[in-house]
């Protein structure tokens, strides 16, 4: 189907919607080539139904501007555009064949977020890249009541929110170079997805947990972003071979306990002891102030990336200050621990000892004796029995994270 050519604008995704310029997707771009492609995607300023499913599979992709996933190229630059997976019913001839679904996009929106990728990515640096469009659409559909029942055996993992109604869908525009990673799949094989649903499910919990009377619901919320971060490491893990949305489901949280490395070595597997729990205490009232502001201070601007690393030596603790707020990262054993699991652990740690009762506390695998940590709340999940209220399972064994007032 031939398309005329118009110019293209430059519109920004806008929180929590992304973009990334990543040499993954190509390095060696050109913006003439790029520019010739968007211009030959469809216009118009009113949502258009377009096609999901019952897709041509390698060589003869889309080529139906309406169909997704849509591809269009011009020389060594595609452009794709795709929607996330996960909802579909497959047919019983053909297991690569999904029904056919409907979703209504914007083509200038489509349009625009390829012209800023162009624009950020392509022309300053050669450099291909996504965009997403509706990650509020997942985010709002995750935080419904009816989304996770008041009552279940075990907590809800990423897999358990399948199959996605068509109103919790987003989409994604990429621009990469022909001689690299074929179909791309952003919505469901790209790690910074999660991360991004994780994010703004974040932003939305003040308002959210203000409306909620009960641990359980507090809990769903807080765990949700945590296995959607964790959901980055099984990625991983799994040599970015299943989606985010799918990780748990053969790698249930709790069991998956391989930390990540640094390259010069192995992943170093640490098993969960029998009956152990990730629990969460508050310690006692101090004389000195502590300021939830100021942990989260620390968070945002002193801890490494959700996706990155940090090495932890046997004994020795890292710490971290802002202002009347202390943490403490400290393991027993050398590893290689994620941020993101810092970061679940420090944010819990503020939900549930800082905010309420400006508590210090710490957080930890299994079940210890702390004369120091005396007031309170404990709470975690049984790892064997795979009930009760999850405390998050953010951390493996032999590491604590603590929570303290500055002068305490």
């Amino acid at each position: 189907m031939a398309l005329e050519w118009s110019p293209i604008v430059n519109i920004a995704p806008q929180f929590p919607d992304i973009f990334e310029c990543d040499v993954h997707y190509g390095a060696q771009l050109h913006p003439a080539d790029c520019i010739q492609a968007a211009g030959r995607l469809p216009t118009g300023s009113s949502p258009v139904p377009y096609t999901i499913g019952a897709i041509n599979h390698p060589p003869d992709w889309n080529t139906s501007p309406t169909d997704l996933p849509y591809m269009i190229e011009h020389n060594n630059c595609e452009i794709w555009v795709e929607v996330l997976g996960g909802w579909e019913q497959r047919g019983a001839a053909d297991p690569r064949t999904v029904m056919r679904g409907r979703v209504s996009l914007v083509p200038d929106l489509i349009r625009g977020l390829v012209g800023h990728l162009i624009a950020a990515c392509v022309t300053p640096s050669s450099r291909g890249g996504f965009a997403t469009a509706g990650l509020a659409n997942m985010i709002t559909y995750i935080l419904q009541p009816e989304t996770y029942p008041p009552s279940r055996e075990r907590p809800m993992l990423p897999s358990d929110l399948q199959p996605f109604p068509q109103d919790a869908l987003f989409f994604t525009v990429t621009v990469h170079d022909t001689s690299g990673v074929g179909h791309p799949d952003v919505p469901n094989m790209e790690p910074s997805v999660p991360i991004a649903l994780a994010t703004g499910l974040r932003a939305r919990r003040p308002s959210i947990i203000s409306g909620l009377d009960n641990l359980e619901a507090r809990t769903y919320v807080m765990r949700m972003e945590a296995e959607l971060l964790r959901a980055v490491i099984a990625m991983e893990g799994q040599g970015g071979a299943v989606p985010w949305w799918d990780t748990t489901a053969t790698t249930p949280a709790g069991e998956n306990t391989t930390i990540p490395t640094s390259s010069e070595g192995p992943p170093t597997p640490l098993p969960p002891p029998n009956n152990a729990m990730m629990s969460y205490q508050c310690s006692s009232s101090s004389s000195f102030p502590l300021h939830a502001a100021d942990c989260a201070q620390i968070e945002y601007s002193q801890l490494g990336a959700p996706s990155d690393s940090v090495a932890l030596a046997a004994g020795t603790a890292r710490i971290f200050v802002s202002n009347t707020c202390r943490v403490v990262v400290e393991a027993s054993v050398a590893m290689m621990l994620a941020w993101s699991q810092v970061r679940v652990a420090l944010e819990t740690l503020v939900d549930v000892c800082v905010s309420p009762g400006s508590k210090g506390g710490k957080a930890f695998y299994g079940v210890q004796s702390d004369e120091g940590v005396t007031d309170g709340l404990l709470f975690g999940r049984s790892r064997e029995e795979g009930r009760g209220v999850s405390g998050l399972d953010a951390l493996p064994p032999h590491v604590n994270v603590t929570v303290e007032a500055v002068g305490g």
